[in-house]
């Protein structure tokens, strides 16, 4: 039977199905204490296996992101907005991970965010590449929680598994990108997620 942290980071991954029977495999062959660790290391595994990535646009991929979460918003009465600029470079990308990686941030900050306020992601180009940040009007990162977001099985959020954002944080490096967090001046938070331009490295090599 899987064990039910490993039900929780599957349900994180959108894992298929042998994706999940790997995951009941090692969860059936290790001892409860053991499990954390070990199946944090066999997720990383699996998911560095199931990435597959194409040089194409981001714009699309968040746009979709923006409506696969629009009824959860719209039930907390928080708006969606994007600014998004046009053209952005393209990035070598896998669509369905990445789409992930802007559903886990769009949802975190719906659920921290108070009704009538806005969640926004702009997209813009930087540093040779492409800056995605999500912001939100919520009550922000508690002081010196800006790193430790991105760390398995932490959590500032009631009921939260702590595995979204390390998730996040792995999709997004495997891209050979970065991922951020911060707090607004305004009042809120705001996760910047940075991608390299696709065809930089060969560019680089070049001069």
């Amino acid at each position: 039977m899987l064990h039910r942290a490993g039900l929780q980071r599957v349900a994180v991954l959108g894992l298929d199905a042998a994706g999940e029977a790997a995951v009941g495999h090692v969860d059936a062959l290790v001892q409860p204490d053991d499990r954390g660790d070990i199946l944090s290391d066999a997720l990383v595994v699996l998911l560095l296996v199931l990435l597959v990535q194409v040089r194409g646009g981001i714009a699309p991929i968040i746009r979709r992101a923006l409506r696969s979460c629009a009824d959860a918003a719209g039930e907390a009465g928080v708006e969606l907005a994007e600014h998004l600029s046009s053209p952005l470079a393209e990035v070598e990308r896998d669509e369905g991970r990445l789409e992930q990686v802007f559903q886990n941030l769009l949802a975190n900050a719906v659920q921290l965010s108070p009704r009538g306020s806005t969640v926004r992601v702009t997209a813009g180009a930087a540093r040779g590449g492409v800056a995605c940040i999500v912001e939100d009007q919520g009550p922000g990162l508690p002081a010196g929680a800006a790193e430790r977001v991105f760390e398995p099985f932490f959590t500032a959020r009631k009921g939260g598994t702590g595995l979204g954002l390390s998730i996040v944080r792995r999709i997004v490096e495997e891209h050979g990108g970065t991922v951020s967090a911060g707090n607004r001046p305004a009042g809120g938070a705001a996760f910047t997620v940075w991608l390299p331009a696709a065809g930089a490295d060969e560019a680089r090599e070049a001069v």
